[in-house]
């Protein structure tokens, strides 16, 4: 197969002509391409308001307060297939928030069967499950060495609730026995700006 030297050498015969997105695709490009160039797309960029540094979200900013917010609930005085908050808190007002660590955890006279389906925690924002940890059926991470979020963690919102919480399946209580079920949630909240 040859290459094109120039506009003048015919097409080869995988070649598609531009359709009408195809050419609207374009223009947008020039378009974007041309605001580039004029150092126009980073005054309509939004994260060209921090300025070259690391949003609130990766670095606590300057007036950021450290949060970790820890909770426990007995084994045995948990009521088995019923969602059981363990940690629970409400982002203040004025402030956004981030949270870059948590943990989960069981002490318990039996050993926990990971993955076994006897744990399930889950985290909410508000209602909903936060992506991904929705189902948790494994312990992560420990007080000492909480389980990190990496790419900015997860983000809070003035006012929201979050929630920690655990649900035990029927026999989870006669597997475990005695104990505690332990959560975490560390972070950061920093002013609105």
């Amino acid at each position: 197969m040859r290459s094109f030297q120039n506009l003048t050498d015919p097409p080869p015969v995988s070649y598609v002509a531009p359709n009408y997105y195809d050419q609207l695709m374009w223009h947008d490009y020039g378009v974007m391409e041309g605001l580039r160039q004029g150092g126009l797309l980073e005054a309509v960029c939004c994260l060209a308001s921090y300025s070259g540094q690391d949003p609130p979200w990766v670095i606590m900013p300057p007036g950021g307060r450290v949060f970790k917010k820890v909770g426990s609930v007995g084994v045995m005085t948990t009521t088995p297939a019923t969602e059981t908050a363990v940690v629970s808190f409400q982002v203040p007002p004025g402030h956004n928030g981030v949270i870059v660590s948590h943990f989960n955890l069981v002490q318990a006279v039996s050993q926990l069967q990971e993955a076994s389906g006897d744990l399930t925690w889950r985290i909410k924002q508000n209602r909903r499950y936060i992506p991904d940890y929705g189902n948790i059926t494994t312990t992560l991470g420990s007080l000492q060495a909480p389980n990190m979020l990496y790419r900015g963690g997860f983000k809070l919102l003035p006012q929201q609730t979050i929630t920690y919480t655990v649900t035990l399946s029927l026999a989870a209580q006669a597997n475990l026995g005695a104990g505690n079920i332990i959560c975490g949630l560390m972070g950061w909240f920093y002013p609105l700006t």
